[in-house]
């Protein structure tokens, strides 16, 4: 009987208290001894999409939910009861078929592409602007060159049909979200720089602090408990900001007058509410104009251009991937 523990469950067993992680460990070495003992009160996921999930109580209301096959076990999750099925419930295993790789898949048709937009008052502009273009940046890009790039085929479709905006939504959910960034995740931000706190809908909320803020706000050190928020980075010299948690190292740097500032939002799965349903988990830094969301409603710190003048920027994103082969990147 092959044994396999998955990162994910990793991940997720950090987010339980110490006492629900010893009790964990116990059973997972209980069950690798001894896959077919009684006592692991296994129970089969009637509303998984894959029919090899099971779930393998702990005590309480802790549950692991494990892929359960004639030759083999893979630990894949473990929560609280109702988090636990609902985290199988939207997932499958399977085989990429280009790279060969067993991956934990979400599936498709239980993610919503929710774009959010913001609206924030501005001056009256009396001029004339022209409609939007609309692209479809994948759509020449064939379903072949998507898999040899590790995209599953329950992908695929939707990002060749995604608009520009659409695109990016779905990437920050491939890319940037779920078990990506499991884990504490740590900011480093440039000595100096300003925390400028802002309420959710990015509006100033209080006087600026010298980063990191208050240390029971914990900026530097994020996580499953860390809740829904937004804040302004004012003067960031140099303009560089990385973060790195257990899987990913990534650095964000842009040079440019135009950009003195940032702001940095953090979801990692706390609202519950719709649309976000508790399963959208995104890390956002941003390079901007002004330290807060409301655009030129409020004078604070605002770069103004002169009547024909230009702003000159670029900006720059590097990730690096942890992997258990140290080439890899």
């Amino acid at each position: 009987m092959n044994f396999r523990i998955a990162i994910s469950f990793s991940d997720s067993l950090s987010r339980l208290t110490s006492d629900e992680q010893k009790q964990v460990k116990l059973t997972v070495f209980d069950l690798q001894q001894d896959p077919s003992s009684p006592g692991h009160s296994f129970h089969k996921l009637g509303k998984a999409k894959d029919p090899r999930f099971w779930s393998v109580r702990v005590s309480g209301d802790i549950r692991i939910i494990v892929h359960r096959m004639d030759d083999s076990i893979l630990v894949c999750y473990v929560d609280h009861h109702d988090k636990a099925y609902d985290w199988a419930e939207r997932r499958k295993l399977a085989v990429h078929p280009k790279t060969g790789a067993a991956q934990i898949v979400e599936m498709r048709e239980l993610v919503e592409v929710v774009v959010v937009k913001r609206f924030v008052d501005a001056p009256m502009q009396h001029e004339l602007i022209a409609p939007r273009t609309v692209t479809w940046p994948l759509t020449s890009v064939t379903a072949d060159t998507l898999l040899s790039y590790g995209v599953t085929p329950e992908w695929i479709e939707d990002l060749r049909a995604a608009t520009e905006e659409e695109l990016l939504v779905i990437a920050e959910h491939l890319i940037l979200g779920g078990d990506v960034l499991g884990g504490p995740l740590e900011l480093t931000v440039p000595p100096g720089t300003l925390l400028r706190p802002l309420d959710y809908a990015g509006l100033p909320d209080g006087d600026p602090l010298p980063w990191p803020g208050d240390p029971a706000e914990r900026w530097t050190s994020i996580d499953e408990r860390t809740p829904a928020r937004v804040t302004g980075l004012a003067t960031v010299r140099p303009q560089r900001i990385a973060v790195r948690g257990p899987h990913v190292e990534a650095v964000v740097e842009w040079r440019g007058s135009a950009l003195p500032h940032a702001l940095l939002w953090e979801e990692l799965g706390v609202s519950i509410e719709h649309p976000w349903n508790g399963h959208v988990v995104a890390l956002g830094i941003e390079p901007t104009s002004t330290p807060h969301g409301a655009g030129t409603a409020l004078d604070l710190s605002l770069v103004r251009l002169a009547p024909g003048g230009t702003l000159e920027w670029d900006v720059s994103l590097s990730v690096r991937w942890a992997s258990i082969t140290p080439e890899a990147s």
